[in-house]
């Protein structure tokens, strides 16, 4: 009722159907709501749903067809366990979509499956509601695979965010003066090249994430030269000094860039000491940095690094102003020495994301790690992603000495195990910023999981979100059905948050 007597604006709404007979209720919603839905102007529509059927395709096109006034859409999918592909028996909903007044779109899929034909369609039927939009904010499209009917021609010259994903699009970058967020996915270094005709000062953050390119670290700054945030998911090449990007302060790098040569003397020094020098002092401003495996290279770093390259690692230290570090796939990593030289030297780090170091997996870095965290007084976020953590009780115990925590996601699902369980119980009552708690542990027992929750549900703390699963629980789909959207992406699936935010929204979102 109260609907009734107000012009709705902005609805976010989580689509997550469980029986037929919530359907049901949706569509006596929408009749209901439908008046209302015509005064919107904004809407995100999260699809937490792991299997997107036919049936989910056509109720929302019967929400969205009364949506003519948005200005914003926002569709946000997580990966699906098991979707159904779209055929010919199927076709597409027969009421089409109109939004004239579109001026920001975003559609992101993450960990996209070829076989994901609905969420296809429902990102072209989307995309064929706007086709004749010239006004746009920002155009952001992140899904593989995506269908472009040949009579779409999107005018992005005055969109400020461009993100594509094997589109076809009419504009070039030097066409959006605009232009301040880019994912570049098309071709090789001098097709990029070829899209500017002169070195761009207006465009902020920028996404590299094209298979076909080798880039050059020289080319590149040749030709952005303004950045604040660089995202490189593929090989970078002849990484050299140059003159320094004060203004980058989000920095991701393949790791495929520390590789040792064959036969390369590292008896006093290593070659990826010398190119992580560079990267530092010519960045000196970086307050996020993501150093994570190619996506072209893969694992094969783990044959080609030496014991020499996991002291070089000691050089991130001189970033005074870092914030948040993410590793991941360094099979280098032994010891861990330089995590005490970084956490004490960096005072303002807050989030700490650490993934598949080390030989096979296994933490041999827990010692100097948890030693290391004692520093670490402004710690909020904590990920760490290990198969063989083996005692994770010291983990807890070092995390307690963080006061400002808030969230934890510990994941090692194949030697791990918990001693005790008053180390989680602890954490919990000693950490009052606590919000989300995430523990997948292989050999946690399902009567240590029930120990936990009840002492934690003792506490009264509705503001935390506690997840715990042990050998005998399913994760994944259930993930995405429990865990609050922002959790899920940040730390249960830990993606890229370097240039990969839209519009300052809270969302980081797929771009590949």
């Amino acid at each position: 009722m109260i609907l009734n007597k107000c012009q709705l604006k902005r609805l976010s709404w989580s689509w997550n159907h469980r029986l037929d007979l919530c359907r049901t209720s949706i569509y006596m919603d929408i009749e209901f709501i439908s008046p209302q839905l015509g005064h919107l102007e904004f809407m995100l529509v999260y699809i937490k749903t792991p299997i997107f059927g036919r049936g989910d395709l056509d109720v929302l096109c019967t929400w969205l067809v009364h949506c003519t006034a948005l200005k914003e859409l926002w569709v946000i999918v997580p990966e699906q366990t098991r979707s159904f592909t779209a055929s010919s028996e199927f076709g597409l909903p027969s009421r089409q979509l109109d939004f004239p007044h579109l001026h920001t779109l975003v559609m992101s899929q993450f960990c996209c499956n070829r076989s994901d034909g609905l969420v296809n369609n429902l990102f072209s039927i989307i995309l064929r509601g706007c086709k004749f939009n010239t006004a746009w904010h920002c155009f952001w499209i992140a899904m593989e695979n995506l269908r472009w009917a040949g009579d779409l021609s999107v005018d992005v010259s005055e969109a400020a965010t461009l993100v594509l994903s094997q589109i076809d699009i009419r504009s070039k970058p030097e066409d959006c003066p605009k232009l301040e967020h880019l994912s570049w996915s098309k071709g090789g270094f001098h097709q990029l090249e070829s899209a500017f005709e002169s070195p761009s000062q207006t465009v902020k953050k920028f996404i590299l994430n094209s298979l076909c390119m080798k880039v050059k670290w020289d080319s590149l700054w040749s030709l952005l030269t303004n950045l604040e945030e660089l995202n490189v998911m593929y090989c970078m090449t002849d990484i050299r000094s140059v003159c320094s990007q004060k203004n980058l302060r989000k920095l991701a790098l393949p790791i495929c860039i520390i590789r040792e040569k064959e036969g390369s003397d590292s008896s006093q020094t290593s070659e990826s000491h010398d190119i992580i020098q560079v990267v530092v002092e010519t960045c000196p401003n970086i307050e996020e940095f993501e150093f994570t495996p190619c996506f072209r290279c893969g694992s094969e770093n783990e044959h080609t690094c030496s014991k020499h390259q996991e002291s070089s690692f000691v050089l991130f230290s001189k970033w005074k102003n870092l914030r948040r570090l993410k590793l991941e796939g360094l099979k280098c990593v032994r010891s861990g020495n330089f995590f005490m030289q970084i956490f004490k030297s960096c005072e303002n780090l807050e989030s700490i994301s650490l993934k598949n170091l080390g030989l096979r997996g296994n933490c041999n870095y827990l010692f100097e790690l948890c030693s290391a965290l004692k520093c670490c007084k402004n710690l909020r976020d904590f990920r760490i992603e290990q198969p063989n953590i083996l005692v994770t009780d010291r983990l807890f115990m070092a995390l307690q000495r963080c006061p400002l925590i808030e969230r934890v996601c510990v994941i090692s699902t194949e030697n791990s195990r918990l001693s005790s369980e008053s180390s989680v119980i602890n954490l919990v009552s000693g950490a009052p910023k606590l919000v989300f708690l995430y523990i997948w542990l292989f050999r946690l027992t399902q009567v240590a999981c029930r120990q936990i929750r009840r002492c934690i549900s003792e506490r009264n703390n509705p503001a935390l979100h506690v997840t715990l699963l042990s050998e005998m629980t399913a994760a994944g789909f259930c993930d995405i059905m429990q865990l609050p959207g922002i959790h899920y992406f940040q730390m249960r699936e830990d993606v890229s948050r370097v240039a990969t935010r839209a519009c300052n929204g809270k969302w980081y979102l797929f771009c590949k």
